[in-house]
């Protein structure tokens, strides 16, 4: 069983997600992404429940969970990235007010912006080109899209 806590001392589960069948399970790893969802990776000895055959002695698997940011898609659809892929700036509409975080693909963050804004330009002529991640932090939540610099 996977789940989050609300403080250290497991008072309060915010959200859980069973994996795996009846037999031994065991998740060794666990990291955040950049998408705020999770991968695990860990074993499994299990041939039922989730698990589609056993193939052995034991099974690695590594599992994605998505975020769950209760942002519904009319919000995500609302804010543009254009032009998309770019060389020099991008603009940025739909955004009232938030944070843009721009990541490379090691997960380093290159470039934070504050936005209070309708309509935004970003300089990315300083960018290597790439693909990045652009994490959008609003007040309804967190939305993430893709950025193309040429």
């Amino acid at each position: 069983m996977i789940g989050g806590l609300s403080n250290g001392f497991g008072q309060t589960i915010l959200w859980q997600k069973c994996l795996g069948g009846d037999s031994i399970e065991r998740a060794y790893s666990i990291r955040q992404t950049i998408d705020e969802g999770y991968i695990i990776g860990g074993f499994s000895y299990s041939n039922n429940g989730d698990v589609i055959g056993n193939h052995g002695e034991s099974d690695y698997w590594i599992v994605k969970l998505s975020d769950n940011t209760g942002i519904t898609e009319s919000i995500k659809r609302d804010i543009n990235i254009y032009p998309n892929p770019a060389n020099e700036n991008i603009i940025i509409e739909g955004l009232q007010a938030g944070t843009i975080e721009i990541i490379n693909l090691q997960g380093q963050d290159i470039k934070k912006i504050d936005v209070s804004n309708e309509k935004t330009s970003i300089d990315i002529s300083k960018l290597f080109g790439g693909v990045y991640t652009m994490k959008i932090k609003t007040n309804d939540g967190i939305v993430v899209k893709r950025l193309i610099k040429e």
